[in-house]
């Protein structure tokens, strides 16, 4: 996956019309804040291993599962991150997983766990 600088994402067919937007405003001179553009199948490719990973879910183990994070710096001897992102328990249809990995990603950028990540310089 390779971010493209938001000035250069003027193809709304891989970017989207937001991006897109956004670009000809840079390139237009306006102010915009900095930032990046994933092109649509590269978003695609993250949902098509999620999916990957699904099936091989579904395969290999039976019952309800647990959704967790695994961030960096996680568990380490320096910061637990104790708290500071969801864990979903007894999720159990594969339709269901992939909601839950989406939430725990999301839970990644509250507010408490950014602060915490910040007052540890990670």
């Amino acid at each position: 996956m390779k971010p493209t600088p938001l000035i250069d994402a003027l193809d709304e067919k891989h970017f989207g019309g937001k991006a897109a937007s956004l670009a000809r405003l840079l390139r237009a001179g306006l102010p915009v804040p900095p930032g990046f553009a994933l092109a649509t199948t590269d978003v695609e490719a993250v949902f098509d291993g999620l999916a990957d990973a699904l099936t091989h879910l579904r395969l290999e183990f039976a019952g309800p599962c647990a959704v967790r994070s695994s961030a960096i710096g996680e568990d380490s001897e320096g910061a637990s991150f104790a708290g500071q992102h969801l864990t979903l328990l007894n999720v159990r249809h594969e339709d269901h997983v992939a909601d839950a990995v989406l939430k725990v990603r999301e839970s990644a950028h509250t507010e408490s766990a950014r602060a915490y990540r910040r007052t540890l310089g990670i």
